[in-house]
């Protein structure tokens, strides 16, 4: 096979600067490609949120200081380089005061964060819809309060999310969490356009719980939807409920 022509992803916009130089090495770095140009995206350049993170760190580690709403905001090697600031020589500051319920996030947590947080223009791809069919007669209450049940018993499921002064992405579980219910019926309302409406409601990561239900008729059946945001809940955690 011939060699992948790489021009055909990334501009050839030379680096101008001691930082666009730095920069466009560890975008190269970070996405696998041999080199880009400075006025590349790097988002069409195959990043995500997770890799923003990888850059982000890269960077501060060759003293350019970054976050990861920088990269989702600005994108490219030459807005990038123009904001970074120098990293503070010294001790690293102390972290932020938080307060005894915050608790740290995981690596992948923290990219779902930023994922939803600062890339506006983009649908939020971490909002998990499980549509499932009830083949027996459904009580809506008893339903209802056994979800309920489901969300006092996984505290996990009651998180909310926020990103404190000093730039640390943190979660809290509420004690207290109520879900969200609601009913539709494909009667007045076709079955694409209520999972459409579902998962443009999308969620706030500050505004527990991340997890909702919908009960639908449909016809002489009725299926369940449940719409939970990837933060509170990986693949194997989804299956499990």
């Amino acid at each position: 096979l011939p060699e992948p022509r790489w021009t055909a992803l990334a501009g050839d916009d030379a680096p101008a600067t001691p930082a666009e130089t730095a920069l466009a090495a560890l975008f190269a770095e970070v996405l696998g490609l041999p080199s880009v140009g400075v006025h590349d995206s790097f988002f069409e350049l195959g990043g995500d949120s997770i890799v923003a993170i990888q850059l982000v760190n890269r960077a501060r580690a060759t003293g350019l200081a970054l976050t990861p709403r920088d990269v989702f905001r600005l994108r490219t090697v030459a807005a990038l380089a123009a904001h970074a600031a120098p990293v503070a020589e010294g001790p690293a500051p102390l972290p932020a005061a938080l307060d005894e319920d915050a608790l740290p996030v995981s690596p992948l947590q923290e990219g779902f964060f930023f994922h939803a947080a600062y890339d506006e223009d983009a649908d939020d791809l971490y909002v998990v819809q499980e549509l499932l069919d009830l083949a027996e007669p459904v009580d809506p209450d008893r339903l209802r309060d056994a979800l309920q049940l489901l969300l006092d018993r996984h505290p996990l499921l009651r998180a909310s999310f926020r990103q404190v002064p000093g730039g640390e992405v943190v979660q809290r579980l509420a004690d207290r969490a109520v879900l969200p219910w609601h009913e539709a019926d494909t009667a007045r309302t076709a079955l694409d356009e209520i999972l459409r409406e579902d998962r443009d409601r999308g969620f706030d990561l500050a505004a527990p719980p991340l997890l909702r239900a919908t009960l639908i008729r449909d016809g002489h059946r009725h299926r369940l939807l449940l719409t939970l945001h990837h933060v509170v809940a990986d693949g194997w955690s989804v299956a499990v409920l």
